[in-house]
């Protein structure tokens, strides 16, 4: 079975751009839908929607094993054996889906247990119903770009979320309960679940007719122990949410959610360059070429920086004003866990996860990390959250965040052979961040004339001195100048090309 030839070949910075396009304007389709719902829930309300899909999210994670980023692996090195490859990720997530359906029917009382909230009883079967169709129709954001297909990624990741928020918020429109919210999310899962098969079917005609058993087996050996890693992180890093919520009530735990609430478009770049780079990796380190994984890595972390660094600092001057302008001021109690939060987000910048994906023999040293940093994190909750409440609870998940990625980069450079002199390579992520913190400087003396003004209007002012003092101090660093002068050369060459075409 031989998969299509995607036509056009694309540069990296490209597909990037293309696939961070795609999920901003998907970003900004769902962004609406969560500053509805807190407008319209009570906080106790709102505080058991955050932890329905909570739940959500986990159990997609957990059953569906990271499974369907073996594709990443497979598709470079099997280019004709894809459609199975695809075939059989639909087959490990349709059984993901299942377990969950049929465990939270016959056992609802898992999520009260969880979270020590009895609403969720009743909708448990919907909880699973909703892990069921998003977990497999969720292949349809990776397969695309994992064939390095520009245009269908594009055009799935934006229509997927367009139709999310559309159908979710006419489920809230249509009533204002967590069960219509459950059933919109499993009608918008089963549409996406049939356009993925309509597009593998497209790429890979009768991909369906037979599973190739030696196949699954060697994809199982490789992403088992890699989404082990996965689930393992994800139950360290998300356990402070579960331990919160058995210990305070909903309305409590409103707050620490909007406080740990993801960043705008944060997620979304990250996701956008590692998506992209997991494949280039991969193919790099076949072709034993480790030198240029290295720079090609400290390229993406530093064009991140770009975005990641000023974003940091303007919201360390402006949490209060940003909080209480998305969340409204009932939500203002949040804003020292936010603070606390948000140490995470230089952190974030450092894309390393591709270049140990691509070392096959890292994937056991993944698991043993989030294992040993997981016992660590629980055992330090335990102590940490009856004496100093939610803000100890998030300054332990900051600390073991920290600990994460000093050993995960001690490994990429064991892994590349780093060496003192190749750390020069990364000056112009430091310059970044001095560039950015002396903006944020400047923007903290603007804020002591605008406080008191609506957020709106306080953010929109020390924005606007923020932004040109940042844009200075970058525009020195000169990786970055160049990146600056092509994006203003493109962006005079499309001018022209527009007009010559009216």
């Amino acid at each position: 079975m031989t998969a299509p030839r995607v036509s056009r070949r694309y540069s990296l910075t490209t597909q990037a751009f293309w696939l961070l396009a795609a999920q901003t304007a998907g970003y900004f389709f769902s962004m609406v839908f969560p500053l509805v719902v807190v407008r319209l829930f009570s906080q106790a309300e709102y505080g058991t929607y955050k932890q329905a899909y909570l739940a959500i999210g986990h159990g997609q994670t957990i059953l569906g094993m990271g499974f369907s980023l073996s594709a990443f692996y497979f598709f470079p090195r099997e280019p004709e054996r894809n459609g199975a490859v695809a075939f059989n990720i639909l087959i490990f997530c349709l059984a993901g889906g299942l377990v969950a359906l049929i465990a939270l029917t016959l056992w609802p009382g898992i999520l009260v247990e969880l979270f020590s909230n009895e609403q969720l009883r009743g909708c448990a079967p919907q909880i699973g119903g909703v892990i069921l169709f998003r977990l497999f129709s969720g292949f349809l954001e990776y397969v695309a770009t994992a064939r390095q297909d520009v245009k269908f990624s594009t055009v799935f990741i934006v229509c997927a979320q367009f139709t999310k928020s559309a159908v979710m918020l006419t489920a809230v429109w249509w009533s204002a309960k967590l069960a219509a919210l459950l059933y919109g999310s499993m009608i918008q899962g089963l549409l996406q679940a049939l356009v993925l098969i309509w597009y593998l079917q497209r790429v890979f005609p009768g991909f369906w007719k037979r599973v190739d058993w030696e196949l699954f087996r060697r994809q199982l050996s490789y992403g088992i122990p890699l989404g082990g890693a996965v689930v393992v992180f994800m139950v360290r890093a998300e356990s402070h949410n579960y331990f919160v919520a058995h210990y305070v009530d909903a309305a409590a735990f409103a707050v620490y959610a909007v406080g740990c609430a993801s960043i705008p478009l944060v997620e979304l770049v990250r996701s956008s360059v590692a998506t992209v780079l997991m494949p280039h990796v991969s193919r790099l380190h076949h072709a034993g070429e480790h030198r240029e994984i290295l720079l090609v890595t400290l390229r993406s972390i530093r064009k991140l920086s770009t975005f990641y660094w000023p974003l940091y600092f303007f919201l360390l001057v402006m949490s209060q004003e940003f909080i209480t302008f998305l969340y409204t001021r009932r939500y203002a109690g949040s804003v020292r866990i936010f603070v606390i939060n948000l140490t995470l987000l230089p952190l974030t910048m450092l894309v390393l996860d591709p270049v140990l994906r691509a070392f096959a023999e890292y994937r056991f040293f993944l698991i043993r990390l989030q294992l040993i940093l997981l016992a660590g994190m629980v055992a330090a909750l335990l102590i940490v959250l009856p004496a100093y409440g939610t803000m100890g609870a998030i300054t332990v998940v900051v600390i073991g965040a920290v600990i994460e990625m000093g050993v995960t980069a001690s490994k990429v450079v064991e892994a590349l052979q780093i060496s003192w002199q190749d750390l020069k390579l990364a000056s112009g992520i430091f310059k970044l961040g001095l560039s950015a913190a002396l903006a944020g400087g400047a923007a903290a003396v603007v804020r002591v004339f605008v406080k008191g003004y609506h957020p709106a209007i306080a953010l929109a002012v020390c924005g606007a001195v923020f932004a040109p003092v940042y844009l200075l101090g970058a525009y020195f660093e000169p990786d970055t100048r160049e990146d600056l002068q092509r994006l203003v050369a493109r962006g005079k060459q499309a001018l022209r090309v527009s007009r010559a075409a009216s």
